[in-house]
């Protein structure tokens, strides 16, 4: 700031080139009309001028000095020391640089009045900047937290599928091995049908040949004794056929409901066998439908976190943009 007595400020600064050109002059007009004048105002020095300006390096964007009340007390120093009273008389090197110290002093004003909105404006748009990387790193921490839980699900839902194609696998086996032994089976029950079947024919055909003998005529003996003997071993043949017959007829009914057994309990663990592999193909079906769906979610949250990623990059350029251009 300005002395409050610019008449000592003026008189206490250093002559310039003007002051000595004009003391010369009014030596010389002292000499030709007489006594002298007194002498103009010298120009005020430039570095009382920046002593009310302050330069635009002290500034910065976190300071926020109150410049319409540094700019009122500059503006009054000013016009105290304008209107201060002066013993010298106004001439026109004072007038000019009047005039220039307050258009000088206007420019400071609309200057610090534009530093003032550019700080406010560069506050506002630090505070929109901190709120949207904020909101980012929200949004970026919730997508994070989603995907990881949709990679765990799609992991554990991965590891659920091995898990039933290795049981599906392993039952698989087991149930070829199964049908295998039944069909085995089943071709030894046919051989033993054949063999049943074989040994019935055999004894349709003995059966034959005894009624054949039994319709043949009879060549008795014509003695009591050789009749009584010979009705004494159709009668044991006719005892010993009986015997076998009947041990035949019930190993054959035995053979028969054994093989009949075996073939409805073939024909119920087949039929068992198969629904179950087609409950078991439709069940895995619909598994695989399902982890396809599981799968799609989780290449579509795969793709929201490259979207949050890439939004997050763009997001951190533009403040550094900011921030460098702050």
């Amino acid at each position: 700031m300005l002395s409050p007595d610019p008449p000592e400020q003026l008189t206490s600064s250093p002559p310039t080139s003007s002051s000595s050109v004009g003391s010369d002059g009014e030596e010389r007009n002292e000499r030709l009309s007489g006594p002298a004048r007194p002498s103009p105002c010298p120009p005020v020095p430039s570095s009382s001028i920046g002593v009310l300006i302050p330069t635009m390096s002290r500034l910065s964007v976190a300071d926020q000095p109150p410049f319409v009340d540094s700019d009122a007390e500059g503006d009054a120093d000013v016009s105290n020391l304008i209107d201060m009273p002066s013993n010298h008389p106004s001439c026109e090197g004072c007038k000019k640089w009047e005039e220039r110290f307050k258009a000088l002093q206007k420019e400071h004003t609309s200057m610090s009045k534009r530093l003032s909105a550019t700080v406010a404006d560069l506050h506002t748009m630090k505070k929109v900047l901190e709120e949207t990387e904020a909101c980012a790193k929200a949004e970026k921490s919730l997508f994070e937290e989603q995907t990881a839980s949709y990679e765990e699900r799609v992991e554990n839902l991965g590891e659920r599928i091995e898990v039933m194609l290795k049981d599906y696998q392993a039952y698989r086996r087991s149930t070829e091995i199964e049908l295998g032994r039944l069909e085995q089976e089943r071709l030894t029950a046919q051989m033993e049908m054949s063999e049943i079947e074989e040994h019935y024919r055999t004894l349709l055909g003995k059966r034959r040949n005894a009624a054949a003998e039994k319709s043949a005529p009879i060549n008795l003996p014509s003695g009591r004794e050789d009749l009584e003997l010979y009705a004494l071993q159709i009668r044991e043949e006719l005892l010993s056929t009986n015997v076998s017959c009947e041990h035949l007829r019930n190993r054959l009914d035995t053979e028969m409901a054994i093989n009949k057994d075996k073939l409805n309990e073939e024909r119920n663990k087949r039929i068992q066998a198969e629904k179950m592999l087609r409950q078991r193909t439709i069940d895995a079906n619909e598994r695989i439908t399902e982890l396809t769906k599981a799968l799609e979610i989780a290449q579509a949250a795969a793709a929201a976190k490259q979207s949050l990623e890439k939004a997050a990059e763009r997001a951190a350029a533009d403040l550094k943009r900011h921030q460098v251009r702050r």
